[in-house]
């Protein structure tokens, strides 16, 4: 009895967490994780957040279509022959994504 209370003893002793550190480049990747996770099917910019309309305006797309639902903008952006879609939230917030 004594022993199956050292091995349990010794296993919660030895079973926690090393470090929490996070490096520069851990907490980047964490950030790029995040965005494709919160803008599903979203095109990212470099450093891999959610580019928004503006970005694409100085990418070279031209504005075809606008329209608003409940409060929210829907821009169509075209370059050639890539089309884009974005919706820009009364908050600011804007999610790009291709149809």
């Amino acid at each position: 009895m004594k022993k199956l209370l050292g091995i349990i003893v010794l296993g919660l002793l030895f079973s926690g967490n090393a470090s929490s550190v996070e490096t520069a480049a851990e907490y980047a990747k964490k950030q790029k994780v995040l965005a494709a996770i919160n803008c599903p099917g979203v095109l990212l910019n470099k450093e891999g957040f959610c580019k928004s309309v503006n970005q694409f305006l100085k990418a070279g797309f031209k504005i075809i279509n606008t329209a608003t639902e409940s409060k929210t903008t829907i821009f169509s952006l075209q370059k050639r022959n890539t089309l884009v879609v974005c919706l820009v939230y009364p908050n600011g917030n804007s999610k790009c994504s291709h149809p």
